[in-house]
């Protein structure tokens, strides 16, 4: 498994990552009507832009085989009010891939090695 800086050729495999983990993942906690309209095209609206900028780091996991499997975004804190200098934006993981030490590999990719979470730097970490 490869963890590396996401580049615009991977905003597909971003957007279905996105996408299918939020349907595996809080199907019976957001409502199924959100769920069923979730797009792909929507989701690669949303990263172009942001892969384009390059404000936010962020990193996928890919297969030998190219596929994308999983991805991480970070950034400064967004919150100005907080007290925290750094924050991950996003981490998700196709279900297959889980439980193999994947996220830890990318929010290691997106942390500064200086505030790297869990390596006492002033991190922050939000869950829906």
């Amino acid at each position: 498994m490869q963890i590396r800086k996401a580049i615009l050729n991977d905003v597909p495999g971003i957007a279905k990552v996105h996408v299918d983990s939020w349907k595996s993942t809080y199907r019976g906690i957001v409502p199924d009507d959100v769920l069923d309209h979730l797009s792909y095209e929507e989701k690669r609206k949303l990263w172009t832009p942001l892969i384009q900028s390059g404000q936010s780091r962020i990193a996928v996991a890919e297969t030998p085989a190219g596929k994308i499997v999983g991805f991480a975004s970070g950034g400064p804190i967004r919150n100005r009010l907080s007290s925290y200098q750094e924050e991950l934006y996003a981490i998700y993981i196709l279900p297959d891939y889980q439980q193999q030490g994947i996220g830890q590999r990318l929010v290691r990719e997106v942390s500064p090695p200086d505030q790297c979470l869990g390596a006492g730097g002033q991190s922050r970490l939000s869950v829906l």
